[in-house]
C-alpha cells in the first residue's frame, strides 16, 4: 500500500453502506455505498472526471475497459481508448451483475479509481451521513 490518501465523494448522497476498518477491498468490490448504491473500486491512475458514455476517448475509457476485461466483462471488447458499443455492451452486462440499471454509461459517483487495492485505515464518514461533492468518505 503506497501512501494514504482520502477517497472522497463525486456526487452527493447518503452512505448507506459505510467502509469497514482495517478491511482491503480489490477490484470489482464496493468501497462504499451512496443513496444505496455500491462505488466500486477499478484499478487505474486516472480519476474518475466525468461521466464515461458512448463516443467518448480518454486514457479513463482505455483504463475502465481494461478492468472490465480483467473482471470477465469483456467478452467481445476491443480494449482500447474509445468508447464504443462493445463498451456499452460490456458495461450493461458489469451493470446487472451490480443489480443497477442497465444504462451502459459510467457516471462520475460509480467508480473510484485507485492504482492497486486499497486497505481502508479510516472511515471518515459513517452510515446515515450525508456527503458532498469532495467529502471524505474512507482514507
Amino acid at each position: 500500500f503506497a501512501q494514504r490518501r482520502a477517497v472522497k465523494a463525486a456526487v452527493e448522497g447518503t452512505v448507506t453502506v459505510a467502509a469497514t476498518e482495517g478491511e482491503t477491498v480489490t477490484r470489482g468490490q464496493a468501497l462504499y455505498e451512496l443513496n444505496d448504491k455500491p462505488v466500486t473500486l477499478l484499478y487505474g491512475p486516472v480519476p474518475a472526471f466525468r461521466e464515461m458514455k458512448t463516443g467518448d476517448r480518454g486514457s479513463d475509457v482505455l483504463q475502465l475497459e481494461r478492468n472490465l476485461r480483467d473482471l470477465g466483462y469483456g467478452a467481445g471488447l476491443y480494449v482500447d481508448t474509445e468508447y464504443g458499443k462493445d463498451t456499452e455492451a460490456a458495461v450493461k452486462r458489469w451493470q446487472k451483475h451490480l443489480n443497477r440499471e442497465p444504462t451502459g454509461r459510467v457516471g462520475r459517483g460509480d467508480v473510484v479509481f485507485q492504482p492497486d487495492r486499497v486497505k481502508v485505515v479510516s472511515a471518515d464518514a459513517a452510515l446515515a451521513d450525508q456527503v458532498g461533492p469532495d467529502g471524505p468518505v474512507l482514507t
